[in-house]
């Protein structure tokens, strides 16, 4: 979602694709309550790909005003996660064990918050490609660019 905002760092994202993925982060900050979790590991993620700069993308601004909201209950939903040895959570059911292991906070984090949270995705297939698995275990995932996963999937 944060990646394909810029609309450079995804090919595969239409300009459509990133206009969703920009209206849906600017209505996340303004509307939605955003879910964390408490050890800090998804706003660790965002890090990665954002700047404390706040500019000039979008995705930067998204990270700042979160990372300013995180204690702000109106705006923030933090669930405990229990990381695990191997790098995963005890949360993440073992069905989706073999996920790709970047992402189990996500799911960790939509299982400790009892399944309210979906998880939204724009353009990584590995969402798409496990859909049934985590359909089974009650998570459920927003894809907001699904002709654009249509394009993953097929190149590879």
């Amino acid at each position: 979602m944060l990646i394909a905002s810029d609309g450079e760092s995804t090919p595969q994202a239409t300009p459509e694709c990133v206009i969703s993925a920009i209206e849906f982060l600017e209505e996340s900050l303004s509307e939605k309550v955003i879910l964390l979790d408490f050890g800090g590991d998804i706003l660790e993620e965002y890090e990665r790909y954002c700047s404390y700069s706040g500019q000039p993308r979008v995705r930067d601004r998204f990270f700042v005003e979160l990372t300013r909201r995180q204690a702000d209950v109106s705006k923030v939903r933090k669930v405990e996660i229990t990381p695990t040895w191997d790098g995963s959570y005890e949360e993440v059911p073992a069905d989706l064990r073999d996920f790709d292991p970047s992402d189990h906070k996500f799911i960790a984090s939509a299982v400790a918050d009892g399944f309210r949270s979906p998880i939204i995705n724009c353009v990584d297939s590995d969402w798409s490609h496990a859909g049934d698995k985590l359909g089974a275990e009650g998570i459920s995932v927003i894809e907001l660019c699904p002709e654009c996963l249509k394009k993953s999937i097929v190149r590879q």
